[in-house]
């Protein structure tokens, strides 16, 4: 079994992609909370958190009780959010319930199906009410792909050039992309696999699993959009 996330998701990957601004952070967070009333939630789940901060903006904004599923420990020693619970999202970490879980931040599909799939049966054990993920749009990729992509990131103040090649296996029905970090001379590569799946793959594990009233909305940047090939993202939301 490929386990690339368990090297690819270090400090490196959270302080070149993962300093998200206030104003992104709000902005998703006003994005999730119009989708739910909210008077009804007084608890939330965020599985795969990454450093918790949007659950934690939720949580203080709404004074509600809030925990995060997360596996890499760079992530956990950067944590906002304070109850975070260090673990694999595939196997059951807790019996406790909530009203709201998400799975945000394109943390969906590292996994062969098998394994997908116990993370989504995993969501349905902890909520009580509302589920809500957030991940890429097949359709989108294979329209818009690039085989090759050179860009830049900084941090403190110095740069780092990432070079992304891109190959989509239609065989197995995934995204394998190669990370090459240079920075002062350095070199260091990462392998890394998403299974695509399309809206009707996911709608169909949701409701295999017991989800409800499964619906599927387009989503680009902070906003909702229709559900077409233009849509970067898809947004699932669905009930208990």
């Amino acid at each position: 079994m490929n386990e690339w996330h368990k090297k690819f998701f270090n400090e490196l990957y959270l302080n070149l992609f993962m300093k998200r601004t206030q104003d992104m952070i709000d902005k998703e967070v006003s994005l999730i909370t119009s989708l739910f009333p909210m008077e009804e939630i007084q608890s939330i789940m965020d599985v795969c958190c990454g450093i918790g901060d949007l659950t934690n903006e939720i949580s203080n904004r709404y004074r509600i009780r809030a925990c995060g599923i997360e596996y890499s420990e760079d992530y956990i020693k950067n944590k906002v959010l304070k109850n975070i619970i260090h673990g694999d999202a595939r196997e059951s970490q807790t019996e406790e319930k909530f009203d709201l879980v998400l799975n945000w931040w394109s943390s969906f599909s590292y996994f062969n199906t098998t394994d997908n799939y116990k993370i989504l049966e995993n969501c349905y054990k902890y909520t009580n009410k509302y589920f809500i993920l957030e991940t890429a749009n097949v359709f989108n990729i294979v329209r818009f792909f690039e085989p090759n992509i050179q860009y830049s990131k900084q941090f403190n103040n110095e740069v780092y050039q990432i070079d992304r090649i891109s190959n989509i296996n239609l065989v197995e029905n995934k995204l394998e992309q190669k990370f090459v970090f240079h920075h002062n001379g350095i070199t260091s590569e990462y392998d890394t696999e998403s299974y695509l799946y399309t809206p009707k793959d996911m709608q169909e594990m949701l409701y295999n699993i017991g989800f409800k009233k499964v619906q599927i909305l387009g989503k680009k940047e902070n906003e909702l959009m229709h559900l077409s090939l233009n849509a970067p993202r898809i947004l699932i939301k669905a009930e208990k």
